[in-house]
C-alpha cells in the first residue's frame, strides 16, 4: 500500500504555549484493538529542535503505523480515541531509532 504523501489539512497546535504548523494525515480506524476506537495523525512542521532533547517515554511506533512517509528528524502528534471517547495524546519523533529491525519514532514527554 502507497503511503499517503500529501497531508488533508494545515492545523495549529500549540505545546507549551509555542503554536506549530500542523499538517494533518487523517484518522484511522482501530476498532477491535484493546480499548482503542481510532488514531488521528499530524506532522508539526519545524519542530524537531525543540523536542530533540526531550525525554522518551520508552514507548515505539514503526513507521509501517502511519499513513504517510517519515523522514528522520520529524516530530509527530496522534490523538487516541478510546471506545469511551477519551482521547490520549502522544508526542513521537522520528531520529532514526531502530525497534526489531524496524525503523520506528519513539513517544517523548510533551507538555
Amino acid at each position: 500500500m502507497a503511503k499517503e504523501i500529501e497531508p488533508i489539512r494545515e492545523d495549529t497546535i500549540a505545546i507549551s504555549k509555542k503554536k506549530y504548523t500542523a499538517s494533518y494525515f487523517g484518522k484511522e480506524d482501530l476498532t477491535g484493538f484493546k480499548d482503542y476506537a481510532s488514531r488521528e495523525f499530524w506532522r508539526l512542521e519545524n519542530a524537531y529542535n525543540d523536542f530533540k532533547d526531550n525525554s522518551k517515554t520508552g514507548n515505539v511506533l514503526p513507521y509501517n503505523n502511519y499513513p504517510m512517509q517519515i523522514e528522520t528528524g520529524q516530530v509527530f502528534v496522534i490523538d487516541y480515541t478510546k471506545t469511551d471517547g477519551s482521547v490520549i495524546r502522544g508526542y513521537y519523533r522520528s531520529d532514526g531509532y531502530v525497534w526489531n529491525g524496524a525503523l520506528s519514532t519513539e513517544e517523548f514527554a510533551g507538555e
